[in-house]
């Protein structure tokens, strides 16, 4: 059966605050899905009872004079 997988990464509205996804980060099918930023999609074909692994892996950097707070749904 074709499952599709949605998934969303911080997006940061500061230009010195860069998010950046990880080389761990399973390549996605699409990218800024319904021209949502940060929102991605795996299209997989998967057979009953077979399992498979998607990840997500970013990191955020900022400069060290600013003070981040991540606030998860915001």
């Amino acid at each position: 059966m074709r499952v599709v997988i949605e998934d969303q990464v911080p997006v940061s509205e500061i230009n010195d605050i860069k998010v950046e996804l990880l080389p761990a980060t399973t390549a996605p099918t699409e990218k800024d899905v319904r021209n949502q930023r940060g929102v991605m999609a795996w299209s997989l074909e998967v057979a009953p009872g077979e399992a498979k692994e998607i990840r997500a892996a970013w990191r955020v950097r900022w400069p060290t004079d600013k003070a981040v707070v991540f606030v998860p749904g915001h």
